[in-house]
């Protein structure tokens, strides 16, 4: 049974490793800021949908202010803009543009240093939370270590 939990538990933490692999490879490559969402322009499409394009600003670590509008799927892969329903075009534009009150909700923005203008981009802007994959590889990643540890520990469930 020892045995058997521990490879479980090893099994559990290297599925979450790869889970989590673009995460940790995109912050290992990117420095990361928060961007601001300036304007969400709308193109409609012949098939009644609606194209959106983001433009966002960015104050990158050396001062540099950056104008772009690169987004990037959850698996941080350049995409084109993208293309939504129109219901789904205004919940999108009312959730990231500034509210009546002038409060505007920020977006995360990734860009290498060495070539901040060529390299920026933000998340895809129809994602509301694109972090819960990673949040969960994580979790399996500690959850399987503390198993293959509990296990490994003689045996019995304690540390030593």
């Amino acid at each position: 049974m020892r045995r058997v939990l521990i490879l479980c538990g090893i099994l559990m933490a290297l599925t979450g490793m790869l889970v989590c692999w673009p995460l940790a490879q995109v912050f290992l490559t990117h420095e990361a800021g928060h961007a601001r969402i300036l304007e969400i322009y709308r193109d409609a499409q012949a098939d009644g949908r609606i194209r959106l394009r983001a433009v966002w600003e960015l104050r990158t670590g050396d001062g540099q202010w950056l104008i772009g509008d690169a987004q990037s799927s959850r698996f941080f892969r350049r995409i084109d803009d993208p293309v939504v329903e129109v219901e789904e075009a205004a919940d999108v534009i009312g959730r990231l543009m500034p509210d009546r009150h002038g409060v505007a909700h920020g977006v995360k923005a990734f860009w290498k240093a060495n070539d901040p203008a060529g390299t920026a981009f933000i998340i895809d802007i129809t994602q509301t939370h694109p972090w819960r994959r990673y949040i969960a590889g994580l979790a399996a990643c500690g959850l399987g270590l503390i198993i293959a540890r509990l296990a490994w520990a003689n045996g019995r469930w304690r540390l030593l």
